[in-house]
Parts: structure tokens; C-alpha cells; sequence
């Protein structure tokens, strides 16, 4: 499947998750929002550094079915029979699924980016290779000028 580049408003972001994946998508959202609630029955202890700092909501428990209600954004980041069920049931809600493990049961996927300030900088190769995503934003990093913002500003 290919998938259309595109930017949108992170409105209410849920997160379900609290391992190490959850945790690297909590910090790429964190770049563009706040508005986050994250579930998980046991969570990596940078999530409540996270949380001190950002202010978002945590709930130390199980997903439960109607936790998704009024999330725009869903970032599910657990096994893949939790990922089937939560991606079903946001189609009654029509909200966007990202499974962090499956393509069939995401909405989007997230690129590899580069953001300071308002330039950002997006690479994806539709899932399909991950590091060569990495690789090409590493590159593309390195000749971005660091003054980018203030040259933006005039």
C-alpha cells in the first residue's frame, strides 16, 4: 500500500503501551503535542520523567474497550492481538491508528523527521525499511544550517 505524505494537527493523541516502542513514539509526538493520554499496565520509568516535564496523563492499567473514545490519534505499541482490536474498534470512532508492529491494522505510519522549529523535515519508505529512513534523515540532518529557525523568521 502506498501511503500519501501528510501533516495534520495532533489534536487528543492516545497512546497504548509502556515499553520501549510506546516510549519512542511518545517522544516524536511530544515534538508536536501535549494532549496525550498513554495506558499501560506497567510503564518504563522515563514515561513519568516524561510526564513531570510535559504534563500529559498516565493510567497505570490494562486498555480497556472504549478507552479511545474522543482521540483523534491512536498509537498502539503492544501485541498484535490488541493492535487488530483496537484498530476495529477506532472504525466506529474514525480516528487514526498507527500499530506500531502491522501495516494491515494502521491508518499511518511515522516518518523518520527532522524538526527545528517550523521547518520539518519528513523521510518514509512506506514502512518497509525503517532504517533507511534513519540513514537518509541523518544525512539530510547534517547539511541542514543550524541558524535554519532565525533564517526562517525573516
Amino acid at each position: 500500500m502506498q501511503l500519501f505524505p501528510i501533516y495534520i494537527k495532533l489534536n487528543r493523541v492516545l497512546i497504548v503501551g509502556g515499553g520501549r516502542v510506546a516510549l519512542s513514539k511518545l517522544e516524536k509526538v511530544l515534538k508536536f503535542s501535549t494532549d496525550i493520554r498513554v495506558i499501560s499496565k506497567d510503564f518504563l520509568e522515563q514515561f513519568f520523567q516524561l510526564q513531570k516535564q510535559y504534563g500529559f496523563e498516565l493510567i497505570q492499567r490494562e486498555y480497556r474497550k472504549g478507552d479511545l473514545v474522543g482521540f483523534d490519534t491512536i498509537i498502539v505499541a503492544t501485541d498484535i492481538k490488541l493492535q487488530k482490536e483496537i484498530f476495529y474498534e477506532s472504525r466506529e470512532y474514525r480516528a487514526l491508528v498507527n500499530s506500531v508492529d502491522s501495516i494491515e491494522y494502521s491508518d499511518f505510519t511515522f516518518s523518520s523527521f527532522i524538526k527545528r522549529g517550523d521547518l520539518v523535515v519528513s523521510i518514509s519508505t512506506n514502512g518497509i525499511s525503517p532504517t533507511t529512513a534513519k540513514i537518509l534523515r541523518k544525512n539530510i540532518e547534517d547539511i541542514i544550517p543550524t541558524d535554519i529557525e532565525e533564517f526562517l523568521k525573516k
